[in-house]
C-alpha cells in the first residue's frame, strides 16, 4: 500500500504541475470594446496572461502601443475566417519587437501607424501565410516593418517601408504593392510566388543597395527606376520574372545597375514589359538544370547589347 500510496502522490504532483503550466485559450470578441486588458474584449471575460494562446475568428483584432506588450507576451495567436491582426501603433520612434509568438493560421497581418513593427528573430516567425494572393499574409500601410526568415505574401503600400532585420536575409512569398524596400546594410532578399493568372506586381522602389534574387513564381517589377545605380548581385533562378525596365549598368532600372544578371534555369522566363530599350547588361546563364527564355515582350523591343553566356544546356530568346 505505501508503494501504491507514493506512486499516487508522485502522479498526483505532475498532473499539478502540468496543470499549472497548461496553455490557456482565449476568443476575441469582436462586440466587445477596450483594449487587451478589457474583459469586454474577449469572449466568457476571460482577459489573457501571459503564455496564453488567442484564437480570432472572422472579424479584425486590434494591437496599439498600449496592448502591445501584452499581445507580444503570448504564446500564439490563431487567425481563422479571414480573421486579421491589425497594429495600429501611433509612436514614430519606437520598435515594437514582436519575435516570440507563433502566429498561425490564414488570416493577415496588418501594420499601420508609425514606428517599427519588429516581426520574427532566429526563425520564430517562419511561413505562416503561403497563399499566393495579395490580401492575404502581410500588408503594411504606414511606418516600418522588419522581418527575418520567411513570410507569405507581404504588400507595402506608400508610405511604408519593409526592410529585414538587422543582418537577416528575408524572403516572401510575393511582393505586391507600391510602397518602399529599405535595409540597415546589404541583405538579400528572396522572392517569389504569384501565379500565371495572378502575377505578383510591385510598383513601388528600393531604396536601398540589395543582393535580389527573385525564384519559383510570378513576380512582376513594374518600376522602371525601382532599384537604384549602386546595387547589389541579381540572382534570377526559376519561374517567370516580369521586368518593366533593364536600364544600363550603374543606372536606376528595376533590377538596379548591377553589371552581371545571374539566371539559373529551372526553367526561367525572363519578361520583358516595357514599350523598347536598349540594354548593356551581361546575362550569365546557368542551364545545367534547365531552359532560360529570353522574351522581349508584346509592348516593345528589348535590344540586349551585353554578353549573353550559357554554361551549358539550352537557352533561347
Amino acid at each position: 500500500m505505501k508503494t501504491i500510496r507514493t506512486v499516487s502522490v508522485a502522479v498526483l504532483c505532475a498532473l499539478n504541475t502540468i496543470s499549472a503550466f497548461a496553455v490557456k485559450t482565449v476568443e476575441w470578441n469582436p462586440a466587445g470594446s477596450g483594449g487587451w486588458a478589457d474583459g469586454s474584449r474577449w469572449k466568457d471575460s476571460s482577459v489573457p496572461e501571459a503564455g496564453d494562446s488567442v484564437k480570432v475568428s472572422g472579424c479584425t483584432a486590434v494591437v496599439d502601443s498600449v496592448d502591445f506588450a501584452l499581445a507580444a507576451s503570448m504564446t500564439e495567436i490563431v487567425l481563422v475566417d479571414e480573421a486579421v491582426l491589425a497594429f495600429d501603433l501611433d509612436d514614430t520612434a519606437a520598435k515594437h519587437v514582436f519575435d516570440t509568438v507563433k502566429v498561425s493560421g490564414s488570416g493577415t497581418v496588418l501594420k499601420d501607424g508609425g514606428g517599427t513593427l519588429v516581426w520574427g528573430a532566429s526563425g520564430k516567425q517562419e511561413s505562416y501565410y503561403k497563399v499566393p494572393s495579395p490580401d492575404k499574409g502581410f500588408v503594411v500601410l504606414e511606418g516600418e516593418m522588419a522581418f527575418t526568415g520567411n513570410a507569405g505574401p507581404v504588400t507595402v503600400n506608400a508610405p511604408g517601408r519593409i526592410r529585414p532585420r538587422e543582418d537577416n536575409n528575408f524572403s516572401c512569398y510575393g511582393l505586391y504593392g507600391d510602397g518602399y524596400v529599405t535595409n540597415d546594410v546589404v541583405n538579400q532578399f528572396w522572392f517569389s510566388g504569384g501565379s500565371a493568372a495572378s502575377p505578383a506586381t510591385f510598383s513601388g522602389k528600393f531604396l536601398c543597395k540589395i543582393d535580389l534574387t527573385l525564384y519559383n513564381g510570378y513576380q512582376y517589377l513594374e518600376n522602371a527606376a525601382a532599384a537604384p545605380g549602386a546595387n547589389g548581385d541579381i540572382r534570377l533562378w526559376d519561374g517567370v520574372v516580369g521586368v518593366k525596365s533593364f536600364g544600363k549598368c550603374g543606372a536606376a532600372g528595376s533590377l538596379g545597375g548591377t553589371k552581371t544578371i545571374w539566371c539559373r534555369g529551372d526553367p526561367l522566363t525572363i519578361l520583358y514589359l516595357g514599350e523598347g530599350e536598349t540594354t548593356d547588361h551581361e546575362f550569365k546563364f546557368n542551364t545545367d538544370s534547365g531552359e532560360i527564355t529570353l522574351d522581349a515582350g508584346a509592348n516593345g523591343a528589348e535590344v540586349f547589347n551585353g554578353n549573353i553566356t550559357a554554361s551549358a544546356g539550352s537557352s533561347k530568346m
